[in-house]
């Protein structure tokens, strides 16, 4: 089997928050978004990602966001 990690997370200067992570070739991933880490709040940011990147602007009143990456 493989092991799949985040690589960073990072808050730019602009208040956007970017998430890398090692893509595998033939694989697309999915990034949901949560500000409480319940079961039902994962809401899905973006899907069929490739590259290994992903680039959210947080609301201003999203005080603390959580995130996660999916294989699909």
């Amino acid at each position: 089997g493989s092991n799949f990690s985040v690589s960073s997370q990072t808050l730019e200067n602009n208040g956007d928050v970017t998430i890398t992570w090692d893509p595998v070739i033939g694989k697309s991933y999915k990034v949901q978004s949560s500000t409480s880490l319940r079961p039902s709040s994962w809401i899905n940011e973006a899907s069929g990602l490739t590259s290994g990147i992903f680039t959210d602007q947080p609301g201003i009143w999203e005080t603390k966001k959580f995130y996660r990456v999916i294989v699909e």
